[in-house]
């Protein structure tokens, strides 16, 4: 038994805004945006946010020129549960997960290739995702080739990984979005600029843990111990999407 969970998508509707506001602006302006040479008159506010915030590549065989990454996101999966033997109980059934990553690499690479060229590439970003790497001059119609393909779900940039305290901090001290004032401005970070700001302190934090007696942390083909503490056979496997959780400490 294996399905796919599709909408009914235009391939417009696959494609989040940010990747939409880069389409608007010229190729060559994107590759100065890159390149961290683009004049204030030609930068845009939005293109400039969304260009800072991608995750970029050298491209492939094309070391001198810096690519975008996108993030292409498959439809979540009902997963394959083997019940050949129909004897068997719920704790000998066993559940193996669809990986539509690995199977868009292979049927998609060459493709890619021969339709663009060796400087677009692709690779797995989990079991749901794979991340395309392209020239800015490619961009556009990369980004239409793949939002044309059926078993597509969502297009976005693929983001640096990051710290928001930035914005973060702002909120939290006066309710507003830092847009672009600096650290030490009162009116957005009052508490900061009081003084107040944590710098050589140390905080100590505890956490309850979670409860490992609710149904969604129970999977039946597990046991373990704690020396010292208790331990736990999980009772039965209540659902076939649930979490296994073999030890919290």
């Amino acid at each position: 038994m294996y399905s796919i969970a599709q909408g009914a998508y235009t391939p417009s509707m696959k494609i989040d805004p940010e990747c939409k506001t880069l389409l608007n602006v010229r190729h060559d302006v994107l590759q100065q945006h890159l390149d961290g040479t683009a004049t204030e008159s030609m930068s845009d506010v939005q293109t400039a946010r969304v260009i800072q915030g991608m995750d970029t590549q050298p491209c492939m065989g094309m070391p001198n020129r810096t690519c975008l990454s996108l993030a292409v996101v498959f439809p979540p999966t009902v997963e394959v549960i083997n019940t050949a033997d129909q004897s068997s109980t719920s704790s000998s059934r066993f559940v193996h997960r669809a990986r539509p990553s690995t199977a868009a690499v292979a049927d998609w690479r060459d493709a890619l290739e021969s339709t663009f060229n060796e400087a677009v590439s692709i690779a797995p970003h989990g079991h749901h995702q794979v991340t395309i790497t392209t020239p800015v001059d490619q961009f556009a119609p990369v980004l239409s080739w793949l939002s044309d393909q059926a078993s597509v779900h969502w297009i976005s940039p693929r983001w640096k990984l990051t710290q928001h305290n930035f914005e973060a901090s702002a909120v939290i001290q006066s309710g507003q979005s830092a847009g672009n004032k600096g650290l030490d401005d009162a009116g957005i970070r009052p508490i900061w600029a009081g003084g107040i700001t944590g710098r050589n302190q140390v905080l100590g934090m505890g956490d309850s843990g979670i409860g490992m007696m609710n149904c969604w942390w129970f999977f039946s083909m597990y046991c373990f111990s704690i020396p010292g503490a208790h331990s736990w056979c999980t009772p039965s496997a209540t659902h076939p999407l649930q979490i296994s959780t073999i030890a919290f400490l």
